[in-house]
C-alpha cells in the first residue's frame, strides 16, 4: 500500500500510461484524472503539466491521431 500521495500520484499515472500504451483511453483517462486531482491536492505543479500532457494525447490518440503527431503539436507550441 502505498501512503505517500505523491508516490499513489505517480502509481496511477504510471499504470495509466500502460492502459494508453494499449489504446485502453477511457482506463487510462480515468486514472491519469485520478493521478492529477491528488497532484493538484499536494501543489505538485511539476507533474500536474506532465499529466495534463498525457491526458491530452490520450485524447487525441482516442479520436484517431497517432502519438507522434501529437507530441510534435505539442513540442512545435
Amino acid at each position: 500500500m502505498v501512503n505517500n500521495r505523491g508516490n499513489q500520484a505517480r502509481l496511477l499515472n504510471n499504470i495509466a500510461v500502460i492502459h494508453d500504451i494499449k489504446g485502453e483511453y477511457e482506463q487510462a483517462l480515468n486514472l491519469y484524472n485520478q493521478s492529477l486531482e491528488i497532484k493538484r491536492q499536494v501543489g505538485d505543479r511539476h507533474a500536474n503539466v506532465n499529466t495534463l500532457n498525457r491526458i491530452a494525447v490520450a485524447i487525441l490518440s482516442e479520436d484517431g491521431y497517432e502519438y507522434d503527431q501529437c507530441n510534435t503539436s505539442f513540442m512545435l507550441y
